[in-house]
């Protein structure tokens, strides 16, 4: 349980390229009750990664807060629908959950999250992170998960412009 720091920060995010150049089907997920750096991360990986051409699935079960609907604009994060989604979900090859300490953060997602069998990215700042992904890029000292994710979008090469860059500086 190594945080990203030094030499294992280059390594991890080095994980992370080569999962997202390898892999097509993305599901970016946050914790309940959401923050603006719950939103804010979400919402800027999941457009990072459709600017490269991915298929992401970013939804909540309690929306995103009126607060902070103007960083959805693009609609980036939809209300989970059991319908549309749970067969979508079961899609993925990649689950990123950022800005969580552990899967139960994500309430009643958490078992389809879990459940997919797909490659698990945890990107998170908090002590009490459960280190549950194949990848963990955590690190303590952090100021919120929207900094890790920054990390992040640099690492698979897309610029922090636009509507990217405005929900990782609410994060």
């Amino acid at each position: 349980m190594k945080q990203a720091r030094n030499e294992l920060r280059t390594e991890l995010l080095e994980k992370i390229r080569q999962a997202v150049n390898a892999h097509d089907r993305f599901a970016v997920f946050s914790h309940e009750e959401p923050d603006g750096d719950a939103i804010g991360s979400q919402i800027a990986l999941t457009l990072a990664l459709r600017s490269l051409g991915k298929e992401v699935l970013a939804v909540r079960l309690d929306g995103v807060p009126d607060s902070l609907a103007f960083l959805n604009r693009d609609r980036a994060i939809e209300r989970y629908d059991e319908a549309r989604d749970r067969a979508r979900i079961r899609e993925v090859q990649v689950v990123v959950v950022v800005d969580a300490c552990g899967y139960h953060r994500l309430g009643a997602l958490a078992g389809l999250a879990r459940g997919t069998g797909a490659r698990t990215i945890n990107i998170d700042h908090h002590r009490d992170n459960q280190f549950f992904g194949d990848v963990n890029f955590v690190r303590f000292q952090a100021g919120g998960a929207a900094e890790l994710v920054s990390e992040v979008i640099r690492a698979i090469g897309v610029p922090l412009t636009g509507a990217i860059a405005e929900a990782i500086y609410v994060g």
